[in-house]
């Protein structure tokens, strides 16, 4: 026996090394895989910090800008508050201006009525110099002159005033009692 169990021992050394053999076998593709996985792992990790750096980028941004908002919203809250100041002055100083503007025109179209109706009236009175009704103002104009009158004056008067000779026509018969055409009116009316 000891033969026997020296034999039975071997054997079973022999089977006990194919089964380390076997699970060094297994052992190594685990540790390939595990390193397959590992260079996955590390790509995916610097995948991240590359995204991580990517973020903290885009964040650093968005404080900035967040920063700069904040300058801006404490500058229009004080323009705020003074702009309800700056429009009732702006909008009292344009009403002033709209009154001052408006006195000034009323003004200038005055003088300028004022001023077509004296230059007129000299220049008719030597256009018709002749006619007895500039000698004697009292005296109706009459049918022969009134349309030589009253074109003189539409086209002196009446045109750059921007008045209507029909109306103009109708104003002297009905203000002096006259039929329309007033030929019977006289200068001085």
């Amino acid at each position: 026996s000891e033969v026997d169990t020296l034999e039975a021992a071997i054997g079973d050394i022999g089977e006990t090394a194919l089964e380390a053999a076997r699970i060094n076998d297994e052992f190594l593709d685990e540790a390939e895989v595990l390193e397959g996985l590992d260079g996955t792992l590390t790509e995916q990790v610097d995948t991240i910090n590359g995204v991580i750096m990517d973020m903290n980028g885009e964040i650093s941004r968005l404080e900035d800008l967040v920063d700069e908002l904040r300058t801006i919203l404490a500058f229009l809250d004080d323009a705020a508050e003074d702009i309800g100041e700056s429009y009732e002055e702006i909008a009292a100083f344009l009403a002033d201006q709209i009154e001052t503007n408006q006195n000034l025109l009323i003004e200038t179209l005055q003088n300028t009525y004022q001023q077509t109706a004296s230059n007129w009236v000299c220049s008719f009175q030597s256009f018709f110099s002749g006619d007895t009704f500039i000698n004697n103002p009292d005296s109706p104009i009459g049918t022969a002159a009134y349309t030589d009158v009253i074109d003189y004056v539409e086209d002196n008067v009446l045109v750059p005033l921007c008045l209507d000779r029909t109306d103009f026509e109708a104003f002297l018969a009905a203000d002096n009692d006259l039929t329309d055409p007033p030929v019977d009116v006289t200068v001085n009316q």
